[in-house]
């Protein structure tokens, strides 16, 4: 199938082609049909030999054009090739008007349109019928309309590889000839499950983990194909392939029920194996010279206040704390959103003169009550939980300077180079107070982009839209700032005096990010003295903690006090100079998860996660750990790499003497390598996570072995993007051996 580039260079009928495509595509595979996209140069290097053409070691019956309204010339002087040759094209939803040989109104374009499909993209067409015409050497060229007929016009002109006979849809399927034997991949059917395949032979199921090979009964075989009954679970890849010579005749003995279980429960050494190796940035800027291991990105916050004190406890209970993030500080109050229908000059006036917050304190309008709200944001990373506003497609290497952001982001709109934002339902007018803090009396400029506020007041004054120096005293600045609309912007106080270009330290960060011009914003007196309590689980096996903070933290390990000094991290790894990373040593290694509760002063500028704006790092040796998801913990839940779990397990004879021993880890995210006693006894990418450890286990004690890695979604939590996946992690369970008379091989 062309990829539909064509049309959009063109701007023609771009999405029509795109969601063809993709249409096609979608309903293609669950009904046994394998494809390919192909791109215009690579059909131009393919050779038509046999009805087929070949490239690059494949070899495809069929080319579709998807609604490809604009199209390379080549394309159709190719697909006219593989016509008259015998070959198969099917065009789907439009027929090309347009190519980049002379544009459109091309004769000559259309007349090889019309001989391979009778008709051409100007005449009037019957959506229900199927437009075809015939080579000489038994081409077809067809013509439809609906994207989901084009299954059954393939089934219809070739043999299909592969059938379910139940009729059920096929999740996955591929088939590849190598050499002399044929290869299926099927993927997502059920157990037992009867299927057709287009190939004969000696037929044998292969383990892509282990090398070995098992052959396989048939239930039928014709000239056309074997019969199989798949014998794997749905969620196992099944590799069977068939070999020059006769299916043999396998009796397999039928899986016994269960006579024992043991549960194997209670701790489990542990130890995380780190994989990220940075030494060129690949998974954090700056790059350092080192792995990733456990780090701590989000945590329970509270401000110290007469209802928050003793936090250390470890037994407090902390539900009703807020979550901050690392780096993400409140630097606004919003209030909103707001009906239209406020009387807004009244509040306007009243709102001005606020010169502090009273979070408590509600805004009353036509008799409802609103409450001011935290506004977060990072200098570093921008606008919090909108990572993806760069576009749907990611970050593109960069990270845009928009700190203010109002309404609902739509993730449901395609094609759109950025995920737009759609009013709340309760309104869409927002005010945001704040803070400048000044050094001193000076003229700082404002630099405002995007959305840009209806209404802005600088120390009880209105700012005038297109004014771009203000005055500002030494300290705090009163500012309000309203909105009438959703949208993202900019809106930055910067110092006048100072001048020059920055550098960014790191790519990926905003422009503002360590620039000394830029003024801070700060929600509370900025001449109070504020704490901010922070509380987390360590890993198992922690040995040491390394904070990064402006001010000295205070650290408390399950309700002891431990003395932190300046310590060191991997060179280069914290890109603020301006940051002291403090090392909390504890004299033993922590077997278990423990609470770690910390207390740090908010310093301008730096409340909330915005205190500790780098990741809390920990230095880990072994340690102990329930069976569980690792996600569940905060110092676990952003590490992506291998964990090694092992445990001690008594048999007595009757067990170790059974018929035929499964090991089954429960739930595993996302690889499981298994040894017992030392001996390794296979590894697993999918469910179902059991082994058979039959003959690896002996009277009185054994060692059980299980290396685990999980995915890269746990560590997207950590960087600005949206396309974090699956985040469960470890060796979930519960983990059980059980005991049977036989298994089913």
């Amino acid at each position: 199938m062309i990829y539909p580039v064509a049309p959009t260079e063109a701007n023609l009928n771009a999405k029509a082609s795109t969601e063809t495509a993709f249409s096609i595509a979608k309903d293609l595979y669950p009904h046994g049909i394998d494809f390919d996209f192909m791109d215009f140069e690579s059909l131009d290097r393919c050779k038509i030999e046999n009805k087929e053409l070949k490239v690059s070691g494949e070899k495809y019956k069929v080319l579709i054009l998807p609604s490809l309204s604009a199209v390379r010339y080549s394309t159709v002087a190719k697909a006219l090739d593989f016509f008259r040759s015998g070959g198969i094209v099917l065009a789907v939803g439009a027929l090309p008007e347009a190519s980049d040989r002379i544009g459109g109104g091309d004769d000559q374009l259309q007349s090889m349109i019309r001989e391979m499909f009778g008709t051409t993209y100007s005449e009037k067409h019957d959506t229900t019928l199927v437009y075809s015409q015939k080579s000489k050497f038994g081409g077809n060229g067809l013509f439809i309309h609906n994207p989901l007929d084009a299954k059954k016009i393939i089934a219809s002109l070739i043999h299909l590889d592969f059938k379910v006979s139940s009729g059920e849809a096929v999740p996955g399927i591929m088939h590849r000839k190598i050499g002399s034997r044929d290869l299926y991949f099927v993927y997502g059917l059920s157990n037992n499950s009867e299927c057709f395949f287009r190939a004969t032979g000696k037929v044998e199921i292969w383990n892509p983990w282990d090398g070995t090979t098992k052959p396989l009964a048939v239930s039928a075989v014709s000239e056309e194909g074997t019969t199989i009954r798949l014998p794997l679970e749905k969620t196992e890849p099944q590799l069977i392939v068939f070999s020059p010579g006769k299916p043999e005749i396998v009796k397999l003995p039928a899986k016994s029920a269960r006579a024992e279980t043991l549960n194997v429960d209670g701790n489990w050494d542990f130890e995380l194996k780190p994989t990220l190796d940075n030494k060129y940035g690949d998974y954090r800027l700056p790059a350092f010279e080192g792995k990733l291991g456990a780090e701590v990105w989000q945590m329970k916050y509270a401000e110290e206040t007469s209802s928050v004190l003793n936090a250390q406890n470890p037994n407090l209970d902390d539900q009703s704390w807020s979550t901050c993030q690392v780096s993400y500080g409140p630097q606004f109050y919003r209030l909103g959103p707001l009906p239209a229908s406020a009387d807004s000059s009244m509040l306007d006036a009243k709102l001005a003169m606020i010169d502090q917050v009273e979070v408590n304190q509600p805004v009353e309008i036509n008799g409802k009550k609103y409450y001011w709200q935290s506004y977060e944001f990072s200098w570093r990373w921008g606008l919090k939980d909108d990572a993806g506003h760069q576009g749907y497609h990611g970050m593109k290497g960069q990270v845009n300077n928009e700190n203010i952001s109002f309404g609902k982001i739509d993730r449901f709109l395609k094609y759109k180079p950025v995920y737009p934002l759609k009013a709340e339902a309760e309104g869409s007018i927002y005010y945001l107070w704040s803070n400048v803090v000044s050094p001193g009396q000076l003229q700082a400029r404002i630099q405002r982009s995007g959305l840009l506020p209806s209404k802005a007041y600088l120390n009880n004054s209105p700012v005038e839209a297109d004014k771009e120096l203000v005055a500002l005293k030494q300290g705090k600045n009163p500012l309000l700032l309203k909105y009438n609309n959703v949208g993202r912007g900019t809106f930055v106080f910067e110092n006048k005096e100072i001048t020059g270009r920055i550098e960014k330290p790191v790519s990926l960060a905003t422009d503002w990010y360590l620039n000394p011009a830029i003024l801070p914003y700060v929600v509370s007196n900025p001449n109070n003295h504020i704490f901010g309590w922070y509380r987390f689980k360590s890993p198992p096996g922690a040995r040491a903690i390394y904070v990064t903070s402006k001010p000295k933290p205070k650290v408390w390990v399950d309700g002891k006090e431990f003395d932190c000094k300046p310590g060191q991290l991997e060179n280069g790894r914290i890109a603020d100079p301006g940051l002291i990373t403090w090392k909390v040593e504890l004299p033993l290694t922590l077997p278990n998860s423990a609470v770690v509760a910390l207390r740090i002063e908010q310093l301008p500028g730096f409340f909330g996660g915005a205190a500790i704006p780098e990741p809390i790092v920990f230095e880990c040796g072994k340690g102990k750990i329930l069976p569980g998801d690792l996600a569940e913990n905060e110092s676990l839940k952003t590490y992506s790499g291998g964990m090694f779990y092992s445990k001690s397990i008594t048999m007595n004879a009757k067990q170790a003497n059974s018929g035929a021993i499964l090991l089954n880890l429960g739930a595993v995210v996302s690889s499981a390598e298994v040894s017992v006693n030392g001996v390794p006894v296979g590894t697993k990418l999918t469910a179902p996570w059991t082994f058979d450890v039959t003959g690896k286990l002996k009277v009185g004690e054994n060692r059980i072995e299980v290396l685990i890695y999980n995915t890269l979604g746990n560590h997207y939590l950590t960087t600005p993007s949206q396309y974090v996946g699956r985040i469960n992690s470890g060796l979930i369970g519960p983990v059980k051996l059980e005991f049977h008379s036989s298994i089913k091989k």
